[in-house]
């Protein structure tokens, strides 16, 4: 009974660290590719790829 009991508080302490050692918490979430009209890195690939020869 008292591994059990150990077991659930482990389990308890590993809940309850989680959030605070990721490295995006506080920051804001957008949905997968909601930035992508800031993205510019189509922009460098082009202009690095418009060399004048």
């Amino acid at each position: 009974m008292d591994i059990i009991i150990a077991f659930a508080a482990l389990i308890a302490l590993v809940v309850a660290l989680a959030p605070h050692h990721r490295r995006t918490v506080g920051l804001p979430r957008a949905p997968l590719g909601a930035d992508l009209d800031v993205d510019h890195d189509l922009d460098r690939v082009l202009h690095d790829l418009s060399t004048d020869r």
